[in-house]
């Protein structure tokens, strides 16, 4: 580690770069430096001259890793282990640059999972690729929930539609409108995205399709109940899409996202544990 950092003093590299190096091999960095030390020095993007940099990415990138020393330091440093630089190098990089705090401490309680013997193996490397495809509100929403499925309802119609001469069947139509109670559990950034954060987590594994339920739980009341002037006039429109002769009726119904096994993987190994 000494001649990584004497390379690095004579590279040219950023003052601020160069004194988190050195930080690395002082004995109140030695956790740290035990688990980050091989992905810190494969990671190009430390590299870059500070023209091309913020200084106040590396400022930032600095206290998130002396975050995760402070994790350390509260375990036995026998169990702490070298990052595999699947997940060491690309988290790294992303921990130097993202905006989002709640995103990096996700990062972070990654990089922890993986930085422990006995907890290694559920940092998984995919999931760093999974946290580069998250927003903060979905960081948030996660982070929250931990698990706990998501109870919303949805404004729809039903379409009666004749397929045979005499008889006809009933068609549910959804919409995108569907609302829940967690802008008021999670202080989100756009709460009126949920829609897009539902496909979004589906699409990476975490959530199953959303499941509808034929009887509302008290959760699903309380919800309809705060959209009332909401529902009140959906239950007063038609489908604009139905045929001019198939009769169409408004109808709210409810449902829960739920987490799948994967995502709750993901949860055990980016989430911090509660006390």
């Amino acid at each position: 580690m000494k001649d990584l950092v004497e390379g690095i003093a004579k590279s040219g590299i950023p003052l601020v770069i160069q004194d988190l190096y050195k930080d690395l091999i002082q004995p109140g960095a030695k956790e740290l430096g035990k688990a980050l030390g091989t992905a810190l020095a494969s990671t190009n993007t430390l590299l870059l001259p500070v023209s091309y940099v913020n200084k106040s990415c590396y400022i930032k990138f600095q206290k998130r890793l002396r975050k995760l020393d402070d994790q350390l330091k509260l375990e036995n440093q026998s169990e702490i282990c070298s990052v595999p630089n699947e997940i060491g190098v690309p988290a790294l990089e992303k921990l130097f640059y993202i905006t989002s705090d709640e995103l990096a401490d996700l990062y972070i309680n990654l990089l922890k999972r993986a930085s422990m013997s006995d907890e290694a193996n559920l940092a998984h490397p995919n999931f760093v690729n999974v946290l580069s495809s998250l927003s903060p509100d979905e960081a948030r929403i996660i982070d929250s929930l931990r698990g706990n499925p998501i109870s919303f309802i949805s404004l729809g119609y039903e379409i009666s539609e004749e397929r045979i001469k005499g008889y006809s069947t009933n068609v549910i139509e959804r919409t995108n409108r569907i609302h829940t109670d967690l802008p008021e559990k999670i202080d989100l950034i756009f709460p009126q995205n949920f829609h897009i954060y539902n496909i979004n987590m589906f699409s990476l594994g975490l959530v199953d399709s959303m499941s509808y339920v034929h009887e509302a739980s008290e959760e699903h009341i309380a919800i309809e109940k705060k959209y009332s002037s909401i529902v009140n006039a959906h239950r007063l429109s038609k489908s604009s899409t139905a045929k001019f002769d198939s009769p169409s009726k408004a109808i709210v119904e409810y449902g829960n996202v739920r987490f799948t096994e994967f995502g709750k993987m993901f949860i055990d190994a980016c989430c911090k544990v509660k006390a």
